[in-house]
């Protein structure tokens, strides 16, 4: 009886599963050596559902991944897990699903982790809507191009033709983009076959191969025979086109090749040979630099020492810019400027300094490196050099920086160090630009813990509020639930920065000219052009438009609209709005002798000019830049503010144009303004009031304006509810697909 019981629990929980995905329907489930076989080893981007069969919110999802999965058969792989199958635990747990459902993202590339020596795929959490076409999106958004050679012309053409042995495959196309599906054939048959494209303008190839319709789809062999593909335009029609003509699978060499490449492959360049005269520009640069000098003899050109620089830095994961100075023929003096004595180097010997973060302007401040040479000994001498941008989250201090700028990713560390970590420093100070904001919490604040379903410390987490489908992703109304983005790897550097720079990809966190290594590294030689509109502001319509009737941080620059360097400036806050485009901050220029009454309110006069300044218009709290008016001196001021370091001063009132500005005069010296210490709270979530009176009357007045704020707060959120509820009634459901429609997916 006993037993039937069992039987019985077995096949409820089977059909449980069943009753969301069938075994014959178009979403397989997935068990852990399925699982290896299908995503791990696959060729392709996959997407997972991992659920739960007695989950409300999956079985309301099921419809819509049925969908995904017809619509995108053959380009990308969908599948689930049953979390709630005791032979998937393990499998779920490993993949860090808290919650359900959970969908996660493959890529298509294997890694090896080097403690395991297993390869795998590091995937991120799909936090978007709901529906077939946000989740097929999502999906085809990571499928690769790195597997498609362009060819812009004939000379391209010809060079595609002679490369390498394997049968070529050709799209014509009058598309401006690579589709999805061209993109999963090059993955799917990478190996087998060489692809290429072209556009329709590129005649050589469209008279070559007589594509008269496009798009056209060509086979080049061997012999010079071509095969026009003329079936339809479906995955699975290609795909059984394209494997009659691709080179045969050889599975046995594609496992072995993983070991085979790491014994032999060179390890990837990221050290920067650079000249002594590029050192000053490094010096412009808020980003530390570990810089290698050496001198070379007659006899050694220091390739072995090179190596051994550039293994040591790419072991240290992106964790600090690495350059290597050749100071063989140069000046003595010149090479003393940086505390450096030619005479007593020796040859082939890397003398390495660290140019630390910020100012690096004097080079008695460098800091000589004097330790073992290991990629461990020489990242905890970076990591210690870092200032810590990272705000510790207690139970009181919990709602203030979740509320920060609801829009912007919060990664969370929990840790048993009393201090921050110096490696999540390290990691808070290189995303600094991207729209991350980094916290950490101790493990024995059991009530944090606990409000973020942590199960072990230390653990990392990317807390966020996704985006409704169709809203702009900086407007907090449009914002979602909360979701938590688990971190699955260890706790080392590279690892987690590599899973920070997936999720920006996937969420859209990075700068403008976000890269990995090299972002910052280009920065040497660069031309004027990494560069962001900065409008001017000359009345108060557009300074409502610009900075007062928006979220965050105002950076005004006052400027003298008539002075000979003003393009200059112009170009230096341009730049620094390049580099903050991620941020919560709004870039603005007013003409100063034009608007004297204005620049009085930051009490800065015409003797101050060129000056900037950046303030809250909520608060009514501003910081004045103290340093010339340089991207790298607005960047320190902004990352102070964001970071709680710097100083702000009250405003009377918002800020005031004069509309058709003011005439130039000799306006009195601005009176001394005192400034008051405060934290990120103080600017961006707090109302801090600088009135005068006595203590007890000062604490009157604040307990005041508290309740006057938190009445205010109710009425506006009762409002809020009123007309969400009238809006409601009209709104039509969105999220699912008109019936008859489909998502075309063409070459």
């Amino acid at each position: 009886m006993r037993a039937l019981g069992l039987l019985l629990c077995v096949a409820l929980a089977a059909s449980a599963a069943d009753a969301l995905y069938s075994k014959d329907g178009p979403v397989p489930l997935l068990n852990p050596k399925t699982f290896e076989e299908t995503v791990v080893d696959s060729d392709l981007v996959h997407v997972v559902e991992f659920f739960a069969p007695w989950c409300g919110h999956c079985k309301a999802l099921a419809p819509q991944y049925q969908k995904v999965a017809e619509t995108l058969q053959g380009i990308v792989g969908v599948s689930a897990v049953d979390c709630d199958d005791a032979g998937n635990r393990k499998l779920c747990s490993e993949h860090g699903v808290q919650g359900f459902p959970t969908i996660k993202i493959f890529p298509v590339e294997r890694k090896k982790n080097p403690y395991t020596g297993k390869l795998g795929k590091m995937a991120v959490d799909y936090n978007g809507a709901r529906n077939a076409k946000a989740i097929a999106d999502a999906a085809t958004a990571q499928i690769p191009s790195a597997y498609i050679t362009k060819v812009k012309s004939g000379a391209d053409f010809e060079a595609f033709k002679g490369r390498g042995d394997l049968p070529k495959i050709v799209l014509v196309s009058s598309k401006g983009r690579t589709t999805a599906l061209y993109k999963s054939l090059s993955c799917r048959f990478k190996g087998r076959l060489a692809f290429a494209e072209a556009r329709d303008s590129v005649k050589e190839v469209v008279e070559e191969l007589g594509a008269e319709e496009l798009p056209a789809l060509v086979v080049l062999m061997k012999d010079g025979q071509q095969a026009k593909y003329e079936g339809k335009l479906k995955a699975p029609d290609l795909i059984a086109f394209l494997g009659e003509h691709a080179a045969p699978a050889t599975s046995a060499a594609k496992e072995a090749a993983p070991d085979a490449e790491s014994a032999d492959k060179p390890t990837p360049q990221v050290v920067r040979a650079l000249a002594l005269e590029e050192v000053e520009e490094i010096i412009q640069l808020e980003d530390p630099w570990l810089l290698g000098f050496f001198k070379a003899s007659p006899q050694d050109d220091c390739a072995v020492q090179a190596e051994a620089l550039n293994k040591l830095a790419y072991d240290m994961g992106f964790l600090v810019n690495v350059g290597q100075v050749n100071v063989t023929d140069t000046d003595p003096t010149a090479v003393a400027a940086y505390g450096l004595d030619l005479a007593r180097l020796r040859a082939c010997e890397m003398e390495l300094l660290l140019l630390p973060f910020g100012d690096k302007s004097e080079a008695d401040e460098w800091l000589p490196y004097t330790g073992e040479k290991t990629a461990k000994a020489v990242s905890k001498f970076v990591t210690e050099s870092l200032p810590s941008p990272v705000t510790r989250i207690t139970a009181d201090s919990l709602q203030p920086f979740m509320s920060l700028d609801l829009a912007r990713p919060k990664v969370i560390l929990f840790t048993t160090k009393e201090a921050t970590p110096a490696v999540f420093n390290a990691l808070a100070v290189n995303f600094r630009n991207y729209s991350f904001v980094f916290g950490d919490v101790h493990g024995s604040d059991a009530a944090v813990v606990e409000q973020f379903n942590v199960k072990k410390v230390p653990s990392m987490l990317v807390a966020l509020f996704p985006p409704s489908e169709g809203q702009d992703p900086s407007d907090p109304k449009g914002l979602t639930k909360l979701q938590l983005q688990p971190y699955p790897g260890p706790l080392k550097y590279p690892y987690m920065h590599a899973y920070l720079e997936a999720i920006a990809d996937m969420i859209g966190a990075k700068p403008q000219d976000a890269g990995s290594f090299d972002t910052t590294a280009s920065a040497l030689g660069a031309k004027p052009g990494a560069l962001a509109p900065v409008p001017e502001v000359a009345d108060n319509a557009a300074l409502e438009k610009e900075c007062l009737g928006k979220l965050g941080l105002c950076v005004v620059a006052l400027l003298d609209g008539s002075s000979e360097g003003l393009q200059d400036q112009l170009g230096a806050i341009k730049a620094a709005a390049a580099k903050h485009a991620q941020q919560p901050l709004h870039f603005l220029w007013v003409d100063a002798p034009r608007q004297h009454t204005f620049a009085a309110q930051f009490g800065i006069a015409s003797a101050d000019l060129p000056a900037l300044v950046a303030f809250s218009p909520r608060k009514l709290r501003y910081a004045r830049l103290q340093s010339e008016v340089t991207p790298a001196g607005i960047s320190e001021l902004v990352h102070g503010l964001l970071a709680g370091r710097q100083t702000t001063t009250p405003l009377q009132d918002a800020p005031k144009l004069v509309d058709g500005g003011e005439e130039p005069t000799e306006e009195p010296a601005p009176e001394e303004i005192v400034e008051e210490e405060f934290d990120l709270a103080d600017i961006l979530n707090e109302e801090v009031e600088a009135a005068g009176g006595t203590k007890e009357d000062l604490l009157k007045q604040v307990d005041q304006q508290l309740k006057e704020e938190e009445e205010r707060r109710k009425q506006k959120e009762a409002e809020e509810a009123a007309a969400a509820k009238r809006k409601g009634k009209k709104k039509v459901k969105g999220g699912k697909l008109k019936k008859g429609k489909k998502i075309k997916e063409e070459l």
